[in-house]
């Protein structure tokens, strides 16, 4: 029963802290979609001395302001990214967890900014206390 709570009260938090179900506004629908479009790119581990930290490649689609996408590990790990774009210090950028589609339960995080519509930039950690950036090309 406390386990069963326990995952409850966990993906309650997972939404929340992702904005999922946030509501755009149609003037930032307007200025969001000059992001459409799929970025790909490499998430590139910056941690040294661990066999468990690897590379990873990246495949994210946009439209109209949310985001979502597959991120493939060197161990053949598919995680998924997705939310919506937000703003901060006026500046597009994405921000969550990583999920993988069969078990419950964060994999890491990431954050990452528009350097203009066709580039996204940022870095990631993960649960095995890996970490690095990332970069994605439009």
């Amino acid at each position: 029963m406390k386990k069963n709570l326990l995952i409850v009260i966990s993906l309650i938090v997972a939404v929340i802290l992702t904005g999922c179900g946030k509501q755009l506004t149609i003037e930032q629908i307007k200025v969001l979609k000059k992001y459409n479009g799929t970025y790909s790119g490499s998430a590139i581990s910056s941690s040294i001395n661990s066999n468990n930290c690897k590379d990873a490649e990246i495949i994210m689609n946009v439209e109209n302001g949310k985001y979502n996408g597959d991120v493939k590990t060197e161990w053949g790990y598919l995680l998924r990214i997705k939310g919506t774009i937000g703003m901060e210090n006026n500046t597009e950028l994405i921000e969550g967890f990583f999920t993988n589609p069969y078990r419950v339960g964060n994999y890491g995080t990431y954050k990452g900014s528009f350097t203009d519509a066709n580039i996204v930039t940022g870095k990631w950690n993960d649960a095995l206390g890996c970490s690095g950036t990332f970069e994605l090309k439009k």
